[in-house]
């Protein structure tokens, strides 16, 4: 399985994904995770002599359906996303459905997750590969996750059940799985982190790597749920130097809240950062 990595150059510093077999050099199987710019797609899979067949878009929002219309025009692609994208994503083909399987080689595949905060029809889809004793080796996770942080929920979502699904399905994935998020917000998560747990080494030294070249792309390197438990609040929700730094702008916080009184006061927070 080769996952190619596209760095859109959008304002909103955008990732768009390709994802095919390595098993023959024309596959059948093409897919192209939340198209950006069309042209920009179709120009990096005639350079490798690819066809696509499908788009798998993690949720409705323009900036990761923008490239639909063009690739289905060029490559009559199909479209599929969550069910609840039915009417809100145009053209969409079908649902994926939780834990469902999508193969794209006979040694790899995608699972369907249901992750759901940013939006209601969000999905994240989590890489497999069999010859590793079906190995999660990766997560495309669009905006529910992100490097250093996790996704808004005030344009059509709700940070009550972005906690349940970071909670019970980001935090329990192995250390080894890497993180694929749908844009590049390391650097301003990183300034998040250290603005509220100042003593965390690992997030400086990273923050440290981006401050000399942002807003250039060069520094981008994805990281694993090991590197977050280390540099992602959202996962250090029992930290108690970011409960005390919290207290001072929610005093009802204490060493005994509950981590999901913790993450929304974060969200709350990353909301105006």
């Amino acid at each position: 399985m080769i996952c190619d990595r596209i760095f859109t150059n959008s304002p909103l510093r955008n990732f768009s994904y390709i994802i095919y077999s390595e098993d023959n050099k024309k596959p059948h199987n093409v897919y192209c995770i939340d198209p950006w710019d069309s042209q920009q797609i179709i120009s990096h899979l005639e350079k490798r002599g690819l066809k696509l067949s499908h788009i798998i878009n993690t949720h409705e929002h323009f900036d990761h359906i923008r490239g639909n219309d063009g690739l289905v025009e060029f490559y009559n692609a199909k479209i599929w996303a969550h069910p609840n994208a039915e009417g809100l994503i145009p053209n969409m083909d079908r649902g994926l459905q939780a834990g469902e399987k999508i193969h794209i080689s006979n040694a790899s595949y995608f699972e369907v997750m249901d992750t759901p905060g940013h939006t209601f029809a969000h999905i994240s889809l989590l890489l497999h590969q069999k010859e590793h004793n079906n190995n999660k080796l990766a997560v495309i996770c669009g905006d529910t996750f992100f490097n250093a942080g996790v996704g808004r929920c005030d344009s059509g979502g709700d940070p009550n059940i972005l906690y349940e699904s970071i909670s019970e399905q980001f935090n329990s994935l192995a250390d080894h799985t890497y993180i694929y998020p749908g844009h590049d917000y390391m650097y301003n998560n990183l300034g998040f982190t250290l603005k509220y747990e100042k003593n965390n080494q690992h997030a400086r030294e990273i923050f440290k790597k981006y401050e000399k070249d942002f807003p250039s792309s060069n520094q981008y390197q994805p990281t694993t749920i090991a590197i977050e438990r280390k540099i992602n609040l959202f996962l250090r929700l029992h930290i108690t130097e970011l409960r005390l730094e919290l207290a001072q702008y929610f005093p009802n916080l204490s060493q005994n809240s509950s981590d999901r009184e913790v993450f929304l006061a974060l969200r709350q927070l990353r909301n105006t950062w």
